[in-house]
């Protein structure tokens, strides 16, 4: 959505208030979500809030600056993931994630998978994180926060060359459907997506105190992208993985042993000395 004359919010505006000046100026922060609607209109507040003092400390230092163009609260069809401030460019692309706190690696976690996305542009791609509470605006390395500043914002608005881009077109979810076999380069690289149900299956698995879960579904409804990925999660936090796998291995399979992982076909003895952390059984 294309955004004309973002101004400074009225500091007497709260709540409800707010949120209708925003829907008036056109800004379109509202989430789709219906279920936990109060905890979705004060992380929408917060939002605004956040917005509303970056807009003024940029136009505190260039009050001519252009801050049209912006597209606030963008969610990717059927994707469980959000970006608070997109704007593209000709030359490159811009993305500025909003947060009440610094949340560290976390946002520099979300910021790397946020460029994954936006590759599909091959464009250049600054993108800034701000954080309220400090008032502090910063880059990222891929690895780390930098500390970044308005004045350097503030460049890289005044040499965007704006354009209009098709949403819809651009995030097809089909563009992000990989198989961690077909394309376990892509899939090590987080080169994908799971969706809304795929991601609601996976948070409950990682957060259950229960030792035993199953994953059904019907033919190439997602499930062993799923469990590979609930896998490379456990990984990641340095945990004992095995795979079995009901069948001789395939070459993506190969491959992700290669790169640290333990994927067995079936007909391979498991034992006590595995010291195992999680077992995951492919296609029982």
């Amino acid at each position: 959505m294309k955004v004309n004359n973002l101004r400074v919010f009225d500091n007497t505006l709260e709540g409800q208030m707010l949120l209708n000046y925003l829907k008036v100026q056109g800004l379109s922060l509202k989430s789709d979500k219906e279920e936990n609607r109060e905890k979705e209109e004060k992380k929408l507040l917060e939002e605004t809030l956040c917005l509303k003092q970056l807009v003024e400390s940029l136009l505190s230092e260039d009050n001519e600056v252009d801050l049209s163009y912006f597209i606030i609260g963008f969610n990717i069809p059927q994707i469980n993931n959000e970006f608070d401030l997109l704007r593209f460019g000709r030359n490159f692309d811009l993305n500025i994630e909003l947060k009440d706190m610094n949340t560290g690696p976390k946002i520099v976690k979300q910021l790397t998978k946020q460029r994954q996305y936006l590759s599909i542009r091959s464009k250049e791609l600054w993108q800034f994180f701000y954080v309220k509470d400090e008032n502090q605006l910063y880059e990222t390395d891929g690895e780390n926060l930098i500390k970044s500043d308005f004045t350097r914002l503030l460049e890289v608005l005044r040499s965007q060359e704006t354009e209009l881009v098709d949403l819809d077109k651009l995030f097809e979810p089909s563009q992000f459907l990989i198989s961690p076999f077909n394309t376990p380069d892509k899939f090590l690289e987080d080169s994908y997506f799971l969706n809304l149900q795929q991601d609601e299956i996976k948070r409950k698995i990682i957060k259950s105190e229960d030792k035993y879960h199953v994953v059904t579904g019907t033919a190439g409804s997602g499930k062993t992208l799923l469990v590979y990925d609930i896998a490379k999660e456990y990984l990641e936090d340095e945990k004992k993985v095995v795979i079995i796998h009901a069948g001789n291995l395939n070459d993506g399979q190969y491959f992700l042993n290669d790169h640290d992982w333990d994927i067995r076909p079936a007909k391979n003895h498991i034992s006590e000395a595995d010291d195992i952390d999680i077992l995951i059984v492919d296609e029982s």
